[in-house]
């Protein structure tokens, strides 16, 4: 998601940008290339994008392989649950990575 996101706000970006002032707002391409530029909503997305990335810990996902992790902080009871899964030892550990043990 964080990557569509991304691509979107940097398609968004060039047209704003790159395509758009090379043409003449006069002109019917013009038109239609801001008419998708507003329908892309990229200051939308920008929000989204920065309410994601408020939640998600960048640095634990890229260590865990990608996984989505929230990060410390983002609610108390979660940060409870994660401190209690911690404190978890052996094969019961593996209950909360991946619902069963091999």
């Amino acid at each position: 998601l964080i990557k569509t996101l991304s691509s979107a706000l940097s398609i968004a970006s060039s047209l704003k940008d790159d395509l758009l002032p090379q043409l003449n707002p006069q002109q019917e391409q013009w038109q239609y290339w801001n008419t998708l530029l507003e329908r892309c909503h990229p200051t939308v997305l920008y929000h989204i994008q920065e309410r994601i990335m408020d939640v998600l810990d960048e640095e634990a996902m890229l260590e865990h392989g990608g996984e989505l992790i929230i990060r410390r902080g983002f609610h108390p009871q979660l940060d409870e649950w994660k401190d209690q899964y911690e404190d978890l030892g052996g094969m019961y550990s593996c209950f909360g990575v991946c619902c069963y043990c091999p």
